[in-house]
């Protein structure tokens, strides 16, 4: 399985990664393979300089070893003489046989300057072989030493280590485990961990933009209802890791509920009245409402509201709706002075109905 290192220059915001075979890699090799990434030309224009992301302290020792997994941060230094960058020997391949320093613990316990130059001069697959295998002394010293090493928290590049994350201390407030979904540990000390038989639960969703008014906290014990593709139904977790749900608004279902009966109750009363005017034979037939200014046509007699016939004749070259005769006149249409005194009577009848 391959090893990487995470490198990223310093006016830039994201890492890439820097994959090699190994538990180290050379700062030389390091080096080579960050010009050779990111194309960054054949480096007689400029010296590379990296960083540890930790410490800031720099890989000024070409031999030292930089260990798997690390995060290292590039800087680009203009030279002095144009043509004469350092860099240019990480593109050449020219690996340095003496250490310049020997301060690092990667440089003195992971490597040793000669093997490195050893490896270079052997010419045949046996002596190389014979090299390799003849390093596995060094290899133990070095698992030896990285087994004794502290552990170290998670860290992004430029960011803050997790809070407990180092010392195994408790999590940061509202912390939720991804296995057991109980707050108070991190899922790598979850008391579940090596228990065959748990099932890790579904995880909850996350209370963002709901004000908190509107829930209301629920028993840890209480068992989580499930939908049919077992997430959990209407339960989530707010910002200090406990679980809720949102409150029934009692008041607004109520509102809700007697505005639509109100709706319904006043489209039941239109109905009833739409249905008593066509049965009194106060509606017209062509808007379905109650007559305005009845007029009734010259050909057949029959009643419409006075825009409702206008409008017909004009857009059926003056023909009637009801008989079809052609050419009935707008001037020719009559006032329906019956069903006006009809209309009036209704009119009153509906007002003491109302007092």
């Amino acid at each position: 399985m391959s090893s990487w290192v995470l490198f990223r220059f310093k006016s830039a915001r994201d890492a890439t990664r820097i994959t090699f075979d190994g538990t180290g890699i050379t700062v030389f090799e390091l080096k080579r393979d960050i010009i050779l990434k990111n194309q960054l030309g054949d480096g007689k224009d400029f010296d590379l300089r990296i960083f540890d992301a930790g410490t800031n302290e720099e890989y000024n020792d070409d031999t030292a070893i930089v260990p798997r997994a690390s995060s290292v941060i590039g800087q680009r230094v203009p030279t002095t003489r144009p043509g004469y960058g350092k860099a240019a020997r990480y593109v050449s391949g020219r690996v340095p046989v003496q250490s310049r320093r020997n301060e690092r613990p990667s440089a003195s316990s992971a490597s040793n300057p000669n093997d490195f130059a050893a490896m270079n001069n052997a010419k045949t697959e046996e002596e190389k072989m014979a090299l390799i295998a003849g390093g596995g002394g060094q290899w133990q010293k070095q698992q030896e030493a990285m087994s004794l090493a502290k552990r170290v928290a998670f860290q992004k590049p430029g960011g803050a280590p997790r809070p407990g994350g180092s010392e195994g201390g408790p999590p940061p407030q509202g912390y939720i485990c991804y296995r057991c979904q109980q707050k108070g540990h991190y899922i790598r000390d979850c008391p579940t961990n090596g228990d065959p038989n748990f099932v890790p639960k579904p995880q909850l969703k996350k209370t963002t933009g709901i004000p908190r008014s509107f829930l209301e906290k629920i028993d840890k014990n209480e068992i989580l209802e499930e939908d049919e593709n077992g997430k959990p139904k209407g339960y989530m977790v707010d910002g200090e890791g406990n679980r809720v749900r949102v409150k029934t608004d009692t008041a607004t279902w109520e509102k809700e509920q007697a505005r639509q009966k109100a709706s319904a109750a006043k489209k039941e009363a239109a109905e009833e009245a739409d249905k008593e005017l066509k049965e009194r034979g106060l509606e017209c037939d062509l808007d379905q409402r109650m007559f305005e200014v009845p007029t009734k046509t010259s050909c057949c007699q029959k009643t419409y509201c006075y825009n409702c016939i206008d409008e017909a004749l004009v857009n059926n070259d003056l023909v009637c709706p009801n008989c079809g005769t052609e050419n009935v006149l707008i001037d020719d249409l009559l006032p329906d002075n019956e069903m006006a005194l009809k209309i009036k009577a209704y009119r009153e009848e509906k007002a003491a109905q109302a007092k």
